[in-house]
């Protein structure tokens, strides 16, 4: 299973993760779960892959990440907004 620790991070803290971060983090868990699988060495289509899955995945958690960042600093600006007193402007009479 993927280590999920820095989204999870992140996700709470709400800081910014670089992709080159995720993809890292991504890559050094599928090379664990490889190991764990008792293969000698991993050969070079197979890591070529990781990377170029790791890279992609990456992709899409900084997208999402950057989503939820922006929907929780989104909530934030509207309950502030609704803080805000409206101005009014008087009524125009005739005279």
């Amino acid at each position: 299973m993927l280590n999920i620790g820095l989204i999870h991070v992140a996700l709470v803290a709400m800081k910014k993760v670089t992709k080159k971060e995720i993809q890292s983090k991504v890559e050094a868990s599928v090379a664990q779960v490889i190991e764990s699988l008792e293969i000698e060495k991993a050969s070079k289509k197979t890591t070529k892959a990781v990377k170029k899955s790791s890279r992609k995945l990456a992709g899409k958690l900084k997208k999402e990440l950057k989503k939820l960042s922006r929907k929780a600093a989104g909530e934030k600006k509207e309950k502030s907004a609704k803080k805000k007193k409206v101005k009014e402007v008087p009524a125009p009479t005739l005279n």
